[in-house]
């Protein structure tokens, strides 16, 4: 009879403090229940589950945000205070002020350097030569134009300190190159091809030079 009552007590006390444990582990729950669910915010753009060892400051960075953001999103008093489990909300990114894309316009070409108009070459009545003075600096040049006949023969030549101008020639009309730059020959004697005008160039290539242009026409 001892016995029986001895165990039927036992059985009791057992319940008795499974119950307590209960109760206080209900308040916990419930607690914790609370604190994992995150602040109602409509502008929530993601949840985010704490993992250990995460802090809020890192949270941010994964998102791009700050952390006190994140804070106030979640109603945390004390940001230190997250633990591992508890679902976060991620608050919408600030509606940053756009940068304005720069309207593409056309693309400004580079002025040419001003060219000047060839110079005409006249010679006196009855002469069959004239001469022209002039200075020229690179990259310029010096163009002059002069009338000639087919069949007739020119000769042209650039008289200049160290020979450093040197000259092209072609007719204008069918643009048939008579001497070329790259010819380094100061003087060149030809038959012309045609009734035209001939467009004479003086260039050098490097510095500026002072030269004397020498252009003969005769009728063979």
């Amino acid at each position: 009879m001892v016995a029986h009552t001895f165990s039927r007590s036992l059985a009791l006390r057992r319940a008795v403090n499974a119950l307590v444990a209960l109760a206080l582990a209900l308040p916990l729950i419930g607690l914790s229940a609370f604190s994992a669910a995150p602040a109602a915010a409509a502008d929530c753009r993601a949840y985010h589950t704490v993992q250990r060892g995460e802090t809020l400051y890192r949270i941010g960075l994964k998102y791009n945000l700050t952390w006190d953001r994140i804070a106030r999103a979640n109603n945390l008093a004390n940001a230190d205070k997250i633990y591992a489990g508890q679902v976060l909300c991620i608050p919408a990114s600030a509606s940053a002020t756009p940068t304005k894309t720069p309207t593409s316009g056309p693309t400004p070409t580079a002025t040419p350097t001003a060219t000047a108009a060839p110079e005409r070459i006249a010679f006196a009545r009855g002469a069959v030569s004239g001469s022209v003075q002039g200075t020229v600096t690179a990259p310029a040049r010096k163009t002059y134009v002069l009338r000639a006949l087919k069949g007739q023969q020119m000769t042209v030549e650039v008289i200049s300190p160290d020979n450093k101008a040197n000259f092209a020639a072609q007719g204008v009309s069918d643009g048939q190159p008579l001497k070329r730059l790259e010819n380094e020959s100061r003087k060149w004697t030809g038959t012309l091809p045609a009734n035209q005008d001939y467009l004479i160039t003086v260039a050098v290539a490097s510095g500026t030079s002072n030269y004397t242009l020498v252009v003969t026409i005769v009728t063979p």
